[in-house]
C-alpha cells in the first residue's frame, strides 16, 4: 500500500501515456456550477472508477518492479486501522470530531494529498480525503 493517495497529477500522467483524455474524468465537476474547480489540481486525490485504478496499479507494478496491486479489504482495513487497532472513530484518541476540525486534520472537503498528518504507520489520508478500491468484495 501507498504512502500517500494516488493524485490526479500521478493519475494524468499515465493517461498520457496512454493516450487517453483527462476531460472524462472531469466532466462531472467542470459541469457543475457549484463544484469547486480546484479540487482537480494535480496534488488533490484522484477519483477514478475501480478498473481504472486497478489498471494503474497494475502499470505502477510493471513499471517500478515491484508487485504492485489494489489492496485487499483486509489489507486496506488492517492499514486503516492503524495495524489492526480497534479507533472507533479512526483516530488515535477515540474522540469523535466533527464540522471541519482542521486542529484535528477534518475538513468538510477534500485538501491536497498528505496535508494532514499520517496514521500510526505512516499512511496519509486512510480516513477521508477521497474514496478507496479494494481487489475484493468483503
Amino acid at each position: 500500500m501507498g504512502k500517500y493517495r494516488v493524485t490526479w497529477g500521478e493519475f494524468n500522467r499515465w493517461l498520457d501515456l496512454q493516450g487517453r483524455d483527462k476531460t472524462d474524468y472531469y466532466l462531472d465537476v467542470l459541469n457543475n456550477p457549484y463544484a469547486k474547480k480546484d479540487k482537480l489540481g494535480d496534488d488533490y486525490p484522484a477519483i477514478v472508477s475501480w478498473q481504472d485504478a486497478k489498471d494503474y496499479c497494475q502499470w505502477l507494478g510493471i513499471n517500478s518492479g515491484k508487485k504492485t496491486d489494489l489492496p485487499t479489504e483486509a489489507q486496506w482495513e488492517y492499514a486503516a486501522r492503524s495495524g489492526g487497532q480497534f479507533l472507533i472513530y479512526g483516530n488515535s484518541d477515540n474522540t469523535l470530531y466533527y464540522d471541519g476540525d482542521p486542529k484535528r486534520n477534518f475538513t468538510d472537503g477534500f485538501s491536497p494529498v498528505g496535508n494532514f498528518a499520517p496514521n500510526p504507520i505512516g499512511l496519509y489520508d486512510m480516513m477521508g480525503n477521497g474514496k478507496d478500491w479494494v481487489n475484493d468484495w468483503y
